[in-house]
């Protein structure tokens, strides 16, 4: 399984990387740090995931998944918004625009592992 993390901040990108690795130590983390980095990734590592945060430099999420739901080749990729707020309009706005689902940061790592790992149960072993 081939998950990409696309987050500006290297702690959270440090955390959800390990989250992965709990969650199943095979899966491959490629991790992008802008927004503009996040269609390139997706389109040479074709993941089975992404896990995009809301808000990037150069490129935020909504208009990152505009790009991918436009796209034929990338279209099929779930992509999850991992967001720091809790704004149910932003929520909504993400889901409106393709986000398959949204989850906020939690402030435990368990949380975190074990919604990660609901994740790729949902998107990736019943596609």
């Amino acid at each position: 399984m081939r998950v990409l993390v696309a987050d500006d901040d290297a702690g959270a990108r440090h955390l959800t990387v390990e989250a992965l690795r709990r969650v199943d130590p095979a899966i491959t983390v490629q991790t992008v740090s802008t927004g503009d980095e996040v269609v390139p990734a997706m389109e040479a590592e074709r993941p089975d995931l992404v896990l995009l945060d809301w808000h990037l430099p150069t490129l935020d999420g909504v208009d990152i998944l505009r790009l991918v739901r436009g796209s034929a080749a990338l279209s099929e990729i779930p992509v999850v918004i991992v967001t720091a707020s809790a704004v149910d309009s932003e929520r909504r706005l993400a889901l409106e625009v393709g986000a398959n689902d949204v989850i906020t940061k939690p402030p435990s790592f368990r949380v975190y592992v074990a919604a990660l790992r609901t994740l790729c149960d949902r998107f990736v072993l019943n596609r």
